[in-house]
């Protein structure tokens, strides 16, 4: 429970702060924090505790965004469990992999949202001229996910990734186009 209170904690002072970043900031550079913080407590927390802040988050991030109620907390909770989902299969602890995840899972996180608002009549779809300024916010996610994931890994109390056990996903050169993961086995 301590975990989960902590989480919420930083996600809130998250979301302050990401609002705070909003005023100073063009929106584009300004990484999406609370979101980040869904997708690195996916990395290291269970699956009741996760998704428990995901959604509290998500909801926190509805009214303070006064887009529809749980529209948000929908696209964390997904978010949450795609990380997992994702981690499992492509094992998500480098830099590298991570940010690459965050950046194609910011899409989708974006088209979900706007594609959420269309079918409840709020919001026109994605149009293609915000696509370069989607990009950019995707690229911002990219970069800030390594701070947000390692303070969330300390918060949890979880070990850090070179302690984790696991490796990075390895490519078996005898067999071409076959990989294999330590943790798929």
């Amino acid at each position: 429970m301590k975990q989960v209170l902590r989480l919420l904690g930083f996600g809130a002072a998250a979301l302050i702060f990401q609002g705070v970043l909003a005023g100073v900031l063009p929106p584009r550079m300004c990484p999406d924090l609370t979101f980040l913080v869904v997708v690195a407590t996916g990395l290291c927390a269970p699956l009741t505790s996760g998704l428990l802040v995901a959604t509290a988050l998500g909801y926190a991030t509805d009214l303070l965004s006064n887009s529809l109620l749980g529209t948000h907390a929908l696209l964390f909770a997904i978010a949450y469990a795609a990380t997992r989902r994702g981690d499992r299969k492509l094992n998500l602890r480098g830099n590298l992999p991570r940010a690459i995840f965050v950046a194609f899972l910011t899409v989708a996180y974006a088209l979900g949202l706007s594609g959420l608002g269309w079918a409840f009549g709020r919001t026109a779809l994605l149009s293609l001229a915000l696509v370069p300024s989607l990009l950019l916010h995707a690229a911002m996610n990219a970069l800030a996910i390594p701070f947000v994931s390692s303070a969330v890994v300390h918060l949890a109390g979880a070990a850090p990734d070179e302690e984790i056990g696991r490796r990075l996903l390895r490519f078996d050169p005898r067999r071409p186009g076959a990989w294999r993961s330590d943790s798929l086995r």
